[in-house]
């Protein structure tokens, strides 16, 4: 075990005692900022059963619900995020990107980016249904695709082609509460059971909320269980709901991180990370779970993509540190390392697109994406514009996934709009693909980008090489968009990435794109005929 530097405290602040790692590929000492205030807990969750609700149209009383739900619904949970535990003022004028800027359709001259399929999952979601806050998911199965947003579900059997729409209000099984279904639906995949993960939150009741994790074992839309989760089930006290979900997959275990906050104030409570055990979860039975909860102010828990024996995730302390944990399959519990970063801005997200709608103002200081592949654990969020940056952009800050030291800081950006919203996923090769939101400025409405960063571009992620799936048409209603895109890779080739990401078509309406891309030679795979560039229509 290594041991926890010495806490220093000195006229109420906490200082950091530290030294250099004697070798640079061993894992170095803790180095931290703060005391842990986490805890580890241990327990079981049961599978429930019940008749599926078929898939079909949209309820009446569903559609009424709608008109209504988006207001009425961020009444009811208003929720407070933590502060920065340090906040440190940060002169913008010092801000100078050091890699240079993204354009749109930024290609390399070696083996095509394609975009094998490129549909539009909301065309079958009924008005309303598919707002402006739109936060897809997908996973990826062979011939089966199964996607998501914020109020709606639709499932694919040939390929992406075309989607039936499901009602995640009607199902897939019995409403836990009584209540409220609403949004942050997310998904993981289990490659090696190829078992479907779909989480609905439900938070409509005085005491609590729910995360349902609904079990699909051969991603065919038919799901065989689900476990019903809440604060409690993790130790936190009554009158606390979940939020903010996040799901990812090591090989050992399903991983799960959410938000906790008060259901009479909306305050912040807490935070937490649990797993359970896959082998378990896909076949429906009793499953075993280690949970690490936080109530000292870390939050928003985004979980690695690509994580095989050991699962990573992230928080800020400051503007120039942050606070990682590394948690092996092998070990009850996560442990901590604090480290340092190139300062960046936190101040209100600013970036106006040409009709003057600015969709920036709702991003924080939460990661967004995160993966950890060939070596690196990599961190990405949305600072503020400031300096050089006349608008918000995406920043990662890398490390080495043997010692955590910090081995990179790309920087996503560009001179005349915001990069933001950024998701990965981490195919076999060890390659990064995701998806992100560019928009912004007198040209650019928000719009639907994917990317990769991969051998053939030297693994680059600044300048990001990029296709646009769908360009936007207008900003949203509000001063908010978001707030995530999702990207998962293709089962059982997984050489390619399925993404998903949303423009939209007017200020209240978001459509969304199914977009399974990568390079043309990895195309190939999935042909049994032979693959012909440009051909999308074939599976």
């Amino acid at each position: 075990m290594h041991r926890l530097k010495r806490l220093v405290i000195v006229t109420g602040m906490l200082l950091l005692a530290c030294t250099a790692a004697a070798n640079a590929e061993e894992p170095q000492e803790e180095q931290l900022l703060y005391r842990e205030t986490g805890e580890t807990r241990h327990g079981t969750i049961e599978p429930q059963f019940a008749p599926a609700t078929k898939a079909g149209e949209i309820s009446e009383e569903t559609r009424r619900q709608l008109e209504a739900h988006w207001e009425r619904l961020l009444a009811k949970r208003n929720r407070k995020i933590p502060p920065l535990k340090i906040n440190i003022g940060v002169d913008p004028a010092t801000f100078v990107p050091d890699h240079p800027p993204s354009e749109l359709a930024n290609h390399s001259k070696g083996d095509s980016f394609e975009l094998f399929k490129n549909t539009e999952p909301t065309a079958v979601v009924p008005g309303g249904a598919s707002p402006w806050v739109n936060e897809p998911t997908v996973v990826a199965s062979g011939d089966n695709v199964f996607y998501a947003g914020n109020w709606y579900s639709a499932t694919s059997s040939n390929g992406g082609d075309s989607f039936t729409f499901s009602d995640p209000f009607a199902g897939p099984f019995p409403d836990p509460l009584s209540g409220d279904f609403c949004c942050d639906q997310v998904t993981a995949h289990d490659p090696a059971t190829d078992t479907l993960f779909y989480m609905q939150q439900f938070f409509s009741d005085a005491d609590t909320g729910i995360h349902r994790i609904n079990v699909d074992s051969d991603v065919d839309g038919s799901f065989d269980c689900f476990y019903d989760i809440s604060p409690q089930t993790h130790g936190f006290a009554a009158q606390n709901f979940p939020d903010f979900p996040d799901l990812a997959v090591s090989n050992g275990f399903l991983y799960h991180s959410a938000n906790v906050f008060s259901t009479t104030g909306g305050g912040f409570t807490g935070a937490f990370t649990a797993r359970y055990v896959l082998s378990a979860l896909a076949s429906c039975s009793s499953v075993p779970f280690d949970t690490h909860t936080d109530s000292s102010g870390f939050f928003s828990f985004k979980l690695t993509r690509g994580a095989r024996d050991t699962m990573y995730f992230a928080d800020h302390i400051s503007t120039s540190m942050m606070r990682i944990w590394r948690w092996p399959d092998a070990d009850m519990s996560p442990t901590i390392f604090d480290r340092t970063v190139a300062s960046w801005s936190d101040s209100t997200r600013v970036c106006p697109g040409p009709d003057g709608r600015d969709w920036c103002g709702f991003i924080d200081r939460r990661i967004m994406a995160a993966y950890v592949a060939d070596g690196v654990v990599g961190f990405m969020w949305v600072p503020s514009q400031g300096g050089s940056f006349t608008f918000p952009y995406t920043r990662i800050a890398q490390f080495s996934e043997a010692s955590l030291t910090l081995v990179g800081e790309p920087i996503i950006w560009s001179t005349g709009f915001a990069w933001a919203y950024p998701s990965v996923a981490v195919n076999g090769n060890g390659d990064l693909g995701g998806t992100v939101t560019a928009g912004g400025g007198a040209t650019l409405d928000p719009s639907c980008v994917a990317w990769i960063a991969d051998d053939v571009n030297g693994d680059n992620l600044a300048p990001l090489e990029n296709q646009v799936a769908l360009f936007g048409s207008s900003g949203p209603a509000t001063n908010r968009l978001g707030d995530f895109n999702s990207t998962s890779t293709y089962h059982p080739n997984n050489y390619l990435w399925a993404g998903a990401c949303f423009a939209l078509t007017d200020p209240n309406t978001a459509e969304a794109r199914y977009v399974l891309f990568g390079r043309e030679k990895d195309g190939e795979r999935i042909f049994a005929d032979g693959f012909e560039s440009g051909n999308t229509s074939r599976w």
